[in-house]
């Protein structure tokens, strides 16, 4: 047997990720729910938030400080409440926990498990085919003007926490209190 990812699978039985879909291309599925849009990985089965550009809760220019009351995931440092001049006064305090709770009572695209993707989860959207955007264009109303949100602290520095850039598909941590865009997730069942 030839000593290869397949075949250590098969042998070992273990049907990870990476052994079952690797070199498989990007793809997308548009998904409309009760006039919400959103988007289908078809990779990796998340569904995506699709931002808007109407000045409501979802609109693309909104920014947002990194925030999260909970000792167990926020690394030890909570980050910033933020006020609410930042995302066009849709909420009272302009960050990422308030936003994610707003998406989730509103239940966008018919769901309310809505959450903040993870360091890696962000970085599976990155297309390093391209550049400026690095970002398929099924993602519409995206701004390259500032980097998105993870749900991921910094390691090295809890104050931080890692956020993507699509315009070159860079991914670093930023203090708590910076003002970023959000791009929300959901896994799908």
């Amino acid at each position: 047997m030839l000593c290869n990812a397949a075949n250590l699978a098969e042998l070992l039985g273990l049907g990870q990720d990476g052994e079952k879909q690797t070199g498989r291309k990007m793809g997308y599925e548009q998904l409309s729910v009760n006039n919400d849009h959103c988007i289908r990985d078809q990779v990796t089965g998340l569904v995506w938030e699709q931002k808007t550009a109407d000045g409501k809760l979802r609109d693309r220019d909104w920014r947002y400080a990194w925030f999260n009351a909970d000792a167990k995931t926020n690394g030890g440092q909570a980050g910033s409440q933020a006020s609410a001049s930042t995302c066009g006064s849709t909420l009272a305090s302009c960050n990422t926990t308030a936003y994610i709770e707003a998406l989730n009572k509103n239940k966008y695209c018919g769901y309310s498990d809505w959450r903040l993707p993870t360091r890696a989860e962000l970085a599976n959207l990155v297309d390093y085919s391209s550049s400026q955007p690095a970002l398929n264009a099924v993602f519409i109303n995206t701004p390259f003007t500032d980097a998105y949100w993870s749900s991921t602290t910094s390691a090295k520095q809890n104050s931080k926490a890692w956020m993507a850039d699509f315009k070159d598909g860079a991914l670093s941590p930023n203090f708590k209190e910076y003002m970023g865009h959000i791009r929300a997730v959901r896994t799908a069942q």
